[in-house]
Parts: C-alpha cells; structure tokens; sequence
C-alpha cells in the first residue's frame, strides 16, 4: 500500500491538472509510479517528468542499451515498480530472459553482446563504487560516443530519482505487473563466481 493516495483529476489544481494531462498524453499514458508524489509539487513534477521523457523516448541509447541500464538501476535500488515495469519493453528490446534473470539474480549476464558487457560493466561501476574506472569509461566512449556516454549517467540518475521516490512512498507495481522481482541487494557477480 502506498503512503500516498493517488490524486484524482478532477480535484486537481489546475497546476497539477496541467502536468497530468502532458504525462496522460505521452507513451506513458497514465499517472502512476513517482508521478503519484511528484504532482504533489507541480512545477518538480513538469521538470522530472520532461526528464523522465527525453531520458527514456529521446537519446541516443539504442532501446536495448536503455532498457538494460534502467533494469540494472530498477534492481540496485530494488524498486519493483521500475523493475516490473520495464521487463515487457526490455523484452520487447532484444533482452533476454536469461539476462533478465541473471540481473534479477544479481549476477552479470554471460554470455552477453560486446556493447552490453562494457554498458553492464560502466553502470555496475557507477552505482557500487560511485566510480568509473577509465578502462570502463573509455570502453563505453568508444560504444556511445560522449553524448551517449553523458545520456547514460543522466538516465541512471533519473532511474534513481524516481527509484528512491518510490522507495520512499512505497509505491508498488500494479498487480498486473508483478512478475519478477530482483533479489535482495547484493553487488553484481559473474555467474561463475
């Protein structure tokens, strides 16, 4: 149960009314998730939420790399929101189940494309040891190029946004959703050790 009862639209500011309109009229299609709080202050809600669409519809990450980063995020943070509501597209993206489950794990995949290792490996660095070491930054700047590069940090700070939102007002996925769910906290280990 959510600290937070869903705003209806009708009892709305006009404010509020505005923000939920635009995130009613984008792929997201409905109000849930960290946009449950975040219209609580309408003018945070209209910044993150344009920063939540450009993050996630508008970069220059292939849809697979993006879906990849934000479950690693979803599973760090052990937001079963971000985590079940993002499994269909990262399906739909070219993840595999066994990747999926491996990240649900706490494992890093194997095998896995080139391309996914050096972005599991950049995300994994950046969310355990709040670093990057250069071999993994370079590796990454040869894959997405400085704006990809610059696009992938932003997406994981965005996913951790809405993450700790969610953590904090204990929202949860709906039922529909529920499938599953990433493990208990451990850092990302190769399945061989």
């Amino acid at each position: 149960m959510s600290r937070l009862t869903p705003l209806v639209l009708h009892e709305m500011t006009p404010e509020q009314r505005a923000v939920a309109d635009e995130i009613i009229a984008d792929p997201r299609r409905r109000i849930s998730g960290p946009f449950i709080p975040w219209l609580r202050n309408p003018e945070m809600a209209d910044l993150a939420q344009k920063l939540g669409f450009v993050m996630r519809f508008h970069t220059t990450l292939p849809p697979r790399l993006s879906e990849l980063a934000i479950l690693v995020a979803a599973r760090f943070w052990r937001c079963d929101f971000a985590w079940t509501a993002h499994l269909q597209p990262a399906a739909d993206a070219g993840i595999t189940e066994e990747t999926i489950q491996a990240i649900a794990a706490g494992q890093l995949p194997n095998p896995v494309a080139a391309d996914e290792a050096t972005l599991l490996a950049f995300c994994n660095e950046l969310l355990d040891h709040r670093a990057v070491s250069d071999r993994t930054y370079q590796a990454a700047l040869g894959i997405l190029g400085e704006r990809g590069v610059v696009e992938l940090v932003a997406l994981l700070g965005y996913y951790t946004l809405a993450a700790m939102t969610m953590q904090a007002f204990e929202i949860r996925p709906p039922e529909e959703l529920a499938r599953l769910q990433p493990e208990q906290q451990t850092p990302m280990t190769s399945k061989a050790g």
